[in-house]
């Protein structure tokens, strides 16, 4: 009967961890000049995920273009900015990470582009 009590508490402990509400993400493209990059929320969506997910913002530039990007990213075992920042340093000629960041509450990725 006491197994029986642990193995019911482990289940629920294991359910309210991977319980996930979906998070929702400001998302926009632009220049640094625009307003995605300026972080004006009126001029971003607000989208809900979807799967288990976390908020991105990424500033980088492939040859002379710069860009910023908000939105939603997969949530796995190696995060978005790490893969970024990995191929950046491999491939220095296709993009360079200016900055990249994820997290996991609503509407975080506001960050404003320097």
């Amino acid at each position: 009967m006491e197994q029986l009590k642990i193995v019911l508490v482990s289940i629920v402990l294991l359910a309210s961890i991977l319980k996930t509400d979906a998070v929702q993400c400001y998302e926009c493209e632009g220049t640094p000049q625009s307003d995605c990059a300026k972080a004006i929320p009126e001029s971003m969506n607000v989208t809900t995920c979807k799967g288990i997910s976390v908020c991105h913002y990424v500033d980088t530039r492939t040859g002379s273009e710069r860009s910023v990007s908000r939105g939603c990213t997969k949530y796995g075992p190696v995060d978005l900015c790490t893969i970024l920042y990995q191929s950046s340093a491999n491939f220095p000629i296709a993009s360079r990470v200016f900055y990249c960041k994820t997290c996991s509450d609503d509407k975080c990725n506001i960050q404003i582009t320097k």
